[in-house]
């Protein structure tokens, strides 16, 4: 028979079959149909070719596999795959029946049947020994590409990138590119899972070569590579290369005579501008937002032209940006705008019933009822979206897709406790977490845990709204590395879907006479969600180092203190003191009106013209709600050392200069700031042994001037008093290159870097920079010249003493703290806003005086603060106040 020795249809099928890269929908966002097409364009072309009947029907079943599977019908295609089992069983053909297996547990994993993969894939591994030598290997990479995609799915990506990076190297032996191909993305996805988006984007990059040699043999493929690639580029906030991407694949497309993927290419091209604006206009960036915002309007409306699918998200995207940016719309607007999204609902209706439009259909939905208040009676949306909600869990249960099927009922259980219909949203909600746990799904199980959590909380069943809560936030712990690492436009929705789990289940915990345990929970909660904001800053896990926890450290001393502040509704602070229990303290006020005089007295402290008695009044408002309640216990204590963990736009404002109505707190204590419970190690080395590598720019250096900043002619004073206490080069004005600073850095046991130039430092990774003599370095640069992974020891202190934390940003110190982390840095002093260089030079020549006299970092800090104070031409807080020291304060 031809197949049994692989020749004639069914052999050439298989030397290029490779539907085994189709990359798991949760990894990262990536979509490379492209992986399933290619494998059967021989098949499709040689549907009339000469071959038995048995080998027409085992294609065929394949074929039609293929097609259920790329429309997204997986219980569809696992039928028809299953059919091809049996026939390959029939005729005795194992090499037919391993790859049908193969590809039966590729449909079982997109079901969420990761037992039924399991099998599949066990039963096609025996079958490869018994296969001719020379085709093993090309069975045994479509299991490995499985065995990846099943590993993923569990939740072990460890395992998954060993068994991606292991078929990666089979498929150059068999000299298969797009196999090759699809092997380093999956690779690539596998890494994201983990939170090692550096590592995973490095994997990317590399595919670039390969994919531009693709073009001529396999358009198609190139086209959809390319596209994949823009995607996951857009998804990782690197728009520039995101667009360069999708330009190629958009070029590709067009010399393809169906057109290629270039309608999902211009949706795509859409979504990448319309967060370019975003970003834009959160940096103050007026024209680039804008232009961001035309040439978003422009893909958008192309693509609202083109299939039912794409003209729903087009559509829905569409109206986003001609709001942008946020503008509200005038009553004729909105009305237009409702009846448009109404008018979609045929479209979805007509579309045929597959997890893709099922995805589409709840995209709808959540538009409708989360983005817009359309200003027409509630009940006439809440029926549409119900009735939409019914269509899509009927169609869910068709195909037999658990994980939809717990998403679409999930939803409709959120639009009834919304309408105060709690008993049947909790049913709901208790249905879709049994479909969810089914379907390996914590993503969505999450959700409807901590709206469960939600609805027992406000029915009074405390306890019980206590287990779900935990469990949500048991669960978004296991997901917090596929929630990070990803554009600002999903971290946002970060802060608005998963946050709320951290600070509700925290104020669960606080509720009534909390307990020790009630209060060491709760600040583990808030520590957890203080670490996934450092991750999701640099877009990767970044704690990477052995933690000391505070307690400990602040334990081993006698003289310290920590406070923790937590904001919910009302403002929490929790006290360690040595030896003693936690205690907590709650100041009753509106959280709007919290942040609102916090963000207030910022203001006015970098206002020198401001009346005193108004920034006094300010400031002795935010003392009484955050210090008052605990001062007393600190000063019966004798505690000298304040470390203080704050949280939200706490961060923002100088601690030093708040005032009890008689003194600042810098006048009773020592301050110091930590990211979290947990810090680096600290020093071994004395600060008499320290030495130090300095640099600085005075003068009106290149970057400057393209950035629109001001010299800073003071910096050479500054220079000046530094090096005289300190033996080793200074670096100065154009010698401040990055190779050189990289230089000085390494060279030798550099314990103290002290850098005087302009920096910024945000929530957002992209705007946070430091300027060279001519160049910005961004956060990756940082990393790079100040990671002392090559150095014997650590950085001691890291100093900046010109940097200022982006404007209108409430968690801006978050650069600040994770540039630190990353840099492996015990401590950083920096400030909060552009200072006086004259009274930066002065500061800081008395900070080392005191850290050389044997001062801790905190006590040399404070007293060089409190010796500005005291200085008629310094004493606004202005001067003095902004100077803050993060990490180990020893």
């Amino acid at each position: 028979m031809a197949w049994v020795n692989g020749t004639g249809l069914l052999g050439r099928l298989l030397v290029c079959l490779g539907l085994g890269m189709a990359i798991a929908p949760s990894a990262a966002g990536f979509e490379w149909s492209a992986v399933n097409v290619a494998p059967f364009q021989l098949a499709q072309g040689s549907e009339t070719a000469s071959g038995t009947e048995a080998e027409q029907e085992f294609v065929q079943l394949l074929i039609q596999g293929r097609a259920a599977y790329q429309a997204e019908d997986f219980a569809q295609a696992q039928r028809l795959w299953k059919g091809a089992v049996t026939a390959a069983q029939e005729q005795g053909f194992l090499e037919g029946e391993g790859l049908s297996l193969s590809l039966v547990a590729l449909a079982a994993v997109r079901l969420g049947q990761l037992d039924e993969a399991a099998i599949a894939l066990e039963r096609g591994s025996v079958i490869v020994p018994q296969l001719p030598e020379y085709k093993q290997l090309g069975l045994e990479v479509r299991l490995t590409m499985a065995q990846g995609q099943l590993a993923l799915a569990q939740g072990d990506g460890q395992r998954a990138v060993s068994e991606f990076q292991k078929a990666e190297k089979m498929h150059v032996v068999l000299g298969d590119r797009i196999g090759e191909v699809g092997a380093a993305f999956n690779t690539a996805a596998a890494l994201h899972s983990l939170g090692l988006y550096q590592r995973g984007l490095r994997v990317l990059l590399q595919q670039r070569s390969l994919l531009s040699g693709m073009a001529a043999r396999s358009p198609e493929v190139a086209a959809k590579g390319w596209l994949s690639l823009g995607n996951s580029f857009r998804q990782l906030g690197q728009y520039e290369e995101a667009l360069a991407a999708l330009g190629r694949s958009r070029e590709i497309s067009k010399g393809i005579t169906d057109g290629g993927p270039i309608e999902a290419v211009e949706l795509s091209l859409g979504l990448t501008h319309l967060a370019i604006a975003q970003r834009a206009r959160a940096a103050g960036e007026g024209a680039v937002a804008r232009q961001g915002k035309r040439d978003a309007l422009q893909f958008l409306r192309v693509g609202a032209e083109r299939s039912p699918e794409l003209k729903v998200r087009s559509q829905l995207a569409l109206v986003e940006a001609e709001r942008f940016p946020r503008r509200r719309l005038s009553g004729v607007e909105q009305e237009g705008a409702f009846q448009g999204w109404l008018a979609l609902q045929s479209t979805l209706e007509a579309m045929p019933p597959t997890r893709r439009s099922i995805a589409v259909g709840l995209e709808w939905v959540r538009h409708g009822w989360e983005t817009y208040d359309w200003g027409v009676d509630p009940a006439i949306v809440q029926t549409a979206l119900v009735g939409q909600l019914k269509r899509l869990a009927t169609a869910a249960e068709q195909l037999g897709d658990l994980r939809s099927q717990s998403q679409v009922l999930g939803t409709l259980g959120e639009i009834y406790g919304r309408a105060g219909r709690s008993a049947e949203a909790e049913l709901l909600w208790r249905r879709s977490l049994r479909l969810a746990n089914s379907a390996n799904a914590p993503d969505a199980a999450y959700r409807w845990h901590w709206f469960l959590g939600k609805s027992l909380a406000k029915s009074g069943d405390r306890d019980e709204a206590l287990r779900q809560y935990r469990r949500a936030f048991e669960l978004v712990q296991q997901l917090r590395k596929d929630l990070v690492g990803v554009s600002e436009t999903v971290q946002f929705s970060f802060r608005d879907r998963v946050e709320p789990v951290y600070r509700e289940l925290t104020a669960l915990l606080l509720e009534d006479a909390p307990s020790q345990k009630d209060l060491g929970e709760a600040r583990q909660v808030i520590e957890a969600l203080q670490l996934a904001r450092l991750d999701n800053f640099f877009r990767q896990a970044c704690l990477d180092v052995e933690p000391e926890f505070l307690d400990r450290t602040i334990d081993r001393q006698t003289d310290a203190a920590s406070i923790y502040s937590i904001v919910l509704d009302n403002q929490v602070a929790s006290i360690k003191r040595p030896g003693a229990p936690l205690e907590h303290f709650v100041t009753s006020v509106p959280k709007a009106e919290f942040e609102g005089a916090v963000r207030r007295l910022s203001r006015s402290f970098q206002n020198p013209a401001l009346p005193t008695q108004q920034r006094l009044a300010l400031s002795q408002r935010i003392y009484q709600w955050l210090l008052a309640p605990v001062v007393p216990a600190l000063e019966a204590a004798n505690i000298e050392t304040l470390v203080m963990v704050l949280d939200g736009e706490l961060g923002n404002i100088p601690v030093a200069a708040l005032h009890d109505g008689d003194r600042y707190i810098i006048e009773k204590f020592n301050l110091a700031r930590s990211p979290s419970l947990q810090l680096l190690p600290p020093s071994a080395d004395t600060n008499q042994s320290l030495s130090a590598s300095v640099a600085g720019i005075s003068a009106q250096a290149p970057s400057f001037t393209a950035e629109g900043l001001v010299d800073l002619p003071f910096v050479g004073l500054e220079l000046d008093a530094i090096g005289d206490r300190f033996p080793g080069k200074v670096l100065a004005d154009a010698e401040v290159t990055k190779t050189a600073l990289r230089s000085e850095i390494l060279r030798g046991r550099n314990g103290i870097i002290h850098i005087a130039t302009h920096a910024q430092f945000s929530s957002n990774a992209d705007q946070t920079f430091l300027l060279t003599w001519d160049q910005r370095i961004g956060v990756d640069g940082l990393d790079a010249l100040l990671q002392p992974g090559d150095r014997r020891d650590a950085i001691e202190l890291l100093v900046l003493s010109a940097c200022e934390t982006a404007s209108g940003d409430p968690r801006a110190t978050l650069g600040l703290t994770g540039i630190a982390i990353q840099a492996g840095a015990r401590s950083v002093l920096g400030t909060l806003w552009q200072v006086s260089d004259a009274s930066t030079a002065e500061l800081m020549a008395r900070f080392y005086d005191y850290l050389q006299g044997g001062m801790t970092k905190a006590e040399a800090l404070s007293q060089a603060q409190r010796d500005l104070l005291n200085d008629p031409e310094f004493r606004h807080p202005f001067y003095w106040a902004p100077y803050i020291l993060v990490g180990n304060w020893r």
